[in-house]
């Protein structure tokens, strides 16, 4: 008899839709750290990503940001929209520095301060990275291995 109604309730199971309360949670977390969130970035992956160099693809698909990249690299590695990140910029003598403060999770990056994440600084001078400063003094931060 137990057999026979545990094999009923996986044949009702197997035939269930699942509920998926992501969409949801998503609505009130506005989909930070979500990766079922859309890439804002998407049109720079599809038409950019091929024509970048191996290194600078695995540095993307692995959500790192390193010096030397462009900002449509970085946004495409950090997944956020740029009218969201908190930007601040300086006319030096002849050249554009511009820096982003964004803050680094475990999995991914947030363009605000959230539990166990670090505030990351990235400067940039004419639209290159030149420096990616992790700041050691944000409390409760995540420190990452590399």
């Amino acid at each position: 008899m137990k057999v026979v109604l545990l094999v009923l309730l996986a044949v009702l199971a197997g035939g269930c839709e699942i509920w998926d309360p992501r969409p949801g949670l998503r609505d009130f977390f506005y989909g930070i750290g979500d990766s079922s969130v859309p890439d804002p970035n998407a049109d720079i992956r599809k038409k950019e990503y091929p024509t970048w160099p191996k290194e600078i693809r695995e540095a993307v698909d692995d959500r790192l940001v390193l010096v030397g990249m462009a900002k449509n690299q970085v946004l495409a590695s950090i997944h956020l929209d740029v009218k969201d990140i908190q930007k601040q910029m300086v006319d030096a003598t002849s050249e554009k520095v511009e820096s982003w403060v964004v803050w680094k999770l475990y999995n991914g990056w947030a363009y605000l301060k959230m539990p166990k994440s670090q505030m990351v600084t990235i400067s940039f001078r004419e639209g290159t990275v030149v420096q990616v400063e992790f700041h050691t003094d944000t409390k409760g931060a995540y420190k990452p291995k590399f």
